[in-house]
């Protein structure tokens, strides 16, 4: 069988160099998605090695506590807000789930519940909320400046919301997701809405 020349068969360089192109757009956007958070509406971009960070907030005892005070365990952070209707409650829930699941282990971890709504949730509010969801989970606030500068530390974003349909109140838009944090106050993972539970407490076992 009569075979073409070089001269004659068609040019792969094109396709090549395309193929080429999308492998290296693939490989950077893989490469991206691994350095932690990337904007995704509500969740500010930021690399992981800087996610999370000193904090200065208030317990449901009204005792001042820092980031400090859970640095030696891994701990979880979770922002959101008591007057919440769907977001927070289904979270906290699978959060507890998670601990659940991890039987006696789970004494070695804490869920770290920020309040985006201080103006709402007072230290009473916010603690009796948290602990509702397990022994474990802690409600924190603070004042407007406090609750800030947390959420800058992990890149959170949040913002009041009139409703329309009833003057005079609101709601709190804010990022959903959940960090894990190892002992010594590094990221490790972020979880996003709806993760379940069971993929939640294998991360966690990993670092305990």
């Amino acid at each position: 069988m009569a075979r073409r020349s070089s001269s004659q068969a068609p040019s792969r360089a094109p396709l090549i160099a395309a193929l080429f192109a999308v492998l290296i757009g693939l490989g950077g956007l893989l490469f991206a998605l691994s350095q932690g958070p990337q904007p995704t509406g509500n969740l500010l971009a930021r690399s992981s090695s800087n996610v999370g960070g000193p904090f200065s907030l208030v317990a449901a005892d009204g005792r001042e506590v820092t980031d400090a005070d859970f640095l030696g365990k891994p701990f979880l952070v979770y922002f959101g807000f008591t007057f919440c209707p769907d977001a927070c409650p289904t979270q906290l829930q699978a959060l507890a789930a998670a601990l659940d699941q991890l039987g006696d282990k789970a004494k070695s971890v804490r869920v770290l519940f920020i309040t985006v709504d201080p103006e709402r949730d007072s230290p009473s509010v916010v603690g009796n909320y948290a602990k509702a969801f397990g022994p474990q989970i802690i409600g924190l606030t603070g004042s407007a400046d406090q609750i800030a500068k947390a959420a800058r530390a992990y890149g959170v974003f949040f913002q009041k919301v009139p409703l329309a349909d009833n003057p005079g109140e609101y709601t709190m838009d804010h990022t959903t997701a959940v960090y894990l944090m190892n002992a010594k106050g590094r990221l490790q993972t972020i979880f996003v809405p709806n993760q379940p539970p069971e993929d939640i407490a294998a991360a966690i076992e990993k670092i305990l």
